[in-house]
């Protein structure tokens, strides 16, 4: 079985910082693979031990950053076997339908794909939909909210569960899933994992040769809520009065 793992490169938001006009100043973060993408990664890893015989390769669409040989490592550390990467310089100005129409392109170009994985969302804009959109396009069964991945006679289990509710699909043939975060932890990789990773092969497409849609929404702005001042007010043991005004700015609070 050949597992695809869909990922995405966003900036450290440890080194983000806001500027006075609430604007995200990412000069100097660094670029690290999505926390979400990571779950999926270690998902797909688990997955191809139990099923054996299988491989598991990392796909993005990014820009300058796959030219960066400690990022491509910080992918490729995590087990799987190879990158396949579409090159945009605007890829992070690209809206979900783009990106997914891309990634599609790239899919068909890698042969015998059985199943993508992707994260839930990404962990900077976090929309949800890219897994959802690439199975579509790819005209694929699509699941998303899958916290459980098995393998049981010989078919892929995907599990997922709501209010109270499990539901268990067979998948019998190529399918795209988009997993929850609590599927599985990440690994650490260790230093030899990490210095294996830059002799594993890395295939770069530019956007062109993979064609694709083009984005039909643009971003106007990407701003930090306003930040509000502590109201300093302390509520003791409260009578009826003092609780029912407690309550009242703790609402007006949400």
């Amino acid at each position: 079985m050949n597992i695809l793992v869909c990922f995405k490169y966003i900036y450290n938001d440890e080194e983000v910082y806001v500027g006075s006009d609430g604007t995200p100043d990412v000069g100097s973060a660094s670029w690290v693979v999505s926390p979400y993408d990571l779950n999926a990664t270690e998902a797909a890893m688990k997955l191809a031990a139990a099923v054996g015989d299988s491989n598991v390769y990392m796909m993005t669409v990014a820009g300058d950053v796959l030219d960066n040989s400690k990022a491509k490592k910080s992918a490729l550390s995590r087990g799987p076997a190879a990158m396949y990467a579409v090159k945009a310089p605007n890829a992070l100005e690209l809206d979900n339908l783009a990106v997914a129409s891309l990634l599609k392109g790239a899919v068909e170009k890698v042969e015998d794909v059985d199943l993508v994985i992707c994260g839930e969302g990404s962990g900077d804009m976090y929309s949800q939909q890219l897994g959802n959109m690439l199975g579509g396009m790819l005209g694929w069964p699509t699941l998303n909210v899958v916290s459980e991945l098995k393998y049981e006679d010989g078919k892929v289990m995907a599990v997922r569960s709501d209010a109270g509710r499990t539901e268990t699909f067979a998948i019998n043939g190529k399918a795209v899933i988009s997993v929850t975060s609590d599927i599985s932890r990440p690994r650490i990789p260790s230093m030899k994992e990490i210095m294996g990773a830059g002799k594993k092969p890395v295939t770069i497409w530019s956007a062109d040769e993979i064609g694709g849609l083009a984005s039909v929404t643009n971003v106007a702005s990407v701003k930090a809520p306003p930040k509000t001042e502590r109201k300093r007010q302390v509520f003791h043991e409260a009578d009826e009065a003092e609780f029912e005004e407690f309550c009242k700015l703790l609402k007006s609070s949400i």
